[in-house]
C-alpha cells in the first residue's frame, strides 16, 4: 500500500485565518539610510558562506547590499551592485582571504540585471568555488580557493561601512531590500530554490544547519533566528512586499472548485514542504458556520462527485477530517511537515462544504497539490 504522508493527520493547530495574518514588508532605503549590525563571532565566517536577499533597486551604480568590508585591511565578505572596476549593471560577490585589497581575486562579477521589479540574489562559497545565482538560476562559477578573513568591522546592510569609528559609510543602496540571510555553509541550487519564497521561523532553525541570521525586514531589522539584530541609521521606511514573484512553487492550484452560497471557496497552501517546517492550508469564501470536510491523499482521484470533481482519493491511506461548524467562512489548518517524506512525493488537498446552495447540497474548494522538494 502506498504511504500517504498526509499533512492532516499530523496537524496540531486549527486556528482562524485572522490570527495567522503576518506582515509582509520590506525595507525601503533612500540612498542615505542603512542598517548596522554589531560584529559578533557568528558573523566572523572563515570557511564557507551563503549570502542571499531580495532586492528592487531604483538605479544602477556602485551600491553595497550586504557586507563586512572595512578599509583598508579589514575586508571579509560582501555583495554589491557594480563596483568601480565593474559595469554598473552587474552584481559583485567579494571575498578577501587576508583583509587586504586585491580586486582581481576578491571580486566575482555576474549579471547583468535590469531595473524591473524584484530579483533574488544569492552568493555561495564552499572554501574553493564561488557560485552566484539570480532568481535561483546559476549565473557564475569561479574557482578561487582560500579562507575568508575574519575581522572586527560591523556588518552593514544597504551601505559600505569602511570604519566602525565615526562611522565612515558610503556606497548606499537606493531601493527596497527584503529577506536578508547569512549562512555558514554553501547552499546548493536546490536548497536556495526551496526557500526562495519562504519565511524561516525560529522553530525551524534546527532543520537548516548553518543558518546564522535572517533579517525579514517586517517593520524592523531584528534577526528573527539569531542574536544579530540590526539598527536602522537614517530615514528607513517599510513598504509592502506582496509583489515579490513566486519562483519554483511547491504548490499547484488544480482548480475544480464548486460554487455555493459565497461563490467558489478558495484553498491556498503555504510552506516549503521541507521536513520540520510549517505548512498551512487556508480556506476562504466558504459558507460561515457550516460543516467543512478536508480531504488529503497521495492519490489524485479526480472523480465526479455531488455535481463537482472530487480530487483527493478519500479511500485509505487517504485522510478525511470533518471540522465542526465553528468557523466564519474561513479556516487555517497548520502543522509541521513530517520527516521521511520521499523527495518528489505529491499530495492532494480539497475542502468540501455542506452548503444548500451547492448543486447537491455541497460546495467545494479548488483542489491543490504540494510536491516535496
Amino acid at each position: 500500500m502506498r504511504p500517504t504522508y498526509a499533512l492532516i493527520g499530523l496537524l496540531a493547530v486549527v486556528t482562524s485565518l485572522g490570527s495567522l495574518n503576518a506582515q509582509n514588508l520590506a525595507a525601503d532605503l533612500d540612498g542615505a539610510s542603512w542598517f548596522r549590525v554589531s560584529d559578533s563571532p557568528s558573523l566572523d565566517i572563515a570557511e564557507a558562506i551563503t549570502i542571499e536577499c531580495w532586492i528592487r533597486p531604483n538605479g544602477f551604480g556602485f551600491q553595497r547590499l550586504v557586507g563586512k568590508w572595512g578599509e583598508p585591511d579589514d575586508r571579509s565578505y560582501a555583495t554589491s551592485i557594480g563596483r568601480l572596476q565593474v559595469p554598473s549593471d552587474r552584481y559583485v560577490f567579494s571575498l578577501s582571504p587576508d583583509g587586504l585589497g586585491n580586486p582581481s581575486f576578491e571580486q566575482t562579477e555576474f549579471g547583468p540585471f535590469a531595473l524591473e521589479g524584484w530579483t533574488h540574489v544569492a552568493c555561495t562559497f564552499d572554501g574553493t568555488t564561488r557560485r552566484a545565482y539570480l532568481n535561483g538560476e546559476l549565473r557564475k562559477t569561479e574557482n578561487k580557493p582560500g579562507p575568508i578573513h575574519t575581522g572586527a568591522i560591523d556588518l552593514a546592510i544597504g551601505a559600505r561601512l569602511l570604519l566602525n569609528a565615526g562611522p565612515v559609510v558610503d556606497r548606499f543602496f537606493n531601493g527596497t531590500i527584503d529577506e536578508v540571510r547569512i549562512w555558514s555553509v554553501a547552499r546548493t541550487e536546490e536548497q536556495i530554490r526551496s526557500l526562495i519564497n519562504e519565511t524561516i521561523r525560529p522553530s525551524e532553525v534546527p532543520h537548516f544547519p548553518g543558518l546564522i541570521s535572517v533579517w525579514n525586514m517586517d517593520g524592523d531589522a531584528s534577526d528573527s533566528v539569531g542574536l544579530n539584530d540590526g539598527q536602522p541609521v537614517g530615514n528607513v521606511q517599510y513598504t509592502q512586499a506582496d509583489d515579490i514573484p513566486v519562483l519554483f512553487p511547491a504548490w499547484e492550484d488544480l482548480g475544480n472548485a464548486l460554487g455555493g452560497t459565497e461563490g467558489e471557496p478558495v484553498l491556498v497552501g503555504e510552506g516549503s514542504l521541507i521536513p520540520g517546517t510549517l505548512v498551512t492550508l487556508t480556506l476562504t469564501d466558504a459558507l460561515p458556520n457550516a460543516e467543512y470536510i478536508l480531504l488529503a491523499s497521495a492519490v489524485n482521484l479526480s472523480a465526479p462527485f455531488k455535481g463537482g470533481v472530487l480530487v483527493p482519493d478519500p479511500a485509505p491511506p487517504g485522510v478525511v477530517v470533518v471540522l465542526p461548524p465553528l468557523f466564519p467562512g474561513f479556516v487555517a489548518v497548520s502543522g509541521t511537515w513530517p520527516p521521511g517524506v520521499p523527495p518528489g512525493l505529491t499530495t492532494y488537498y480539497q475542502y468540501w462544504i455542506v452548503d444548500p446552495a451547492g448543486p447537491a447540497g455541497f460546495a467545494a474548494s479548488n483542489a491543490i497539490s504540494g510536491t516535496a522538494p
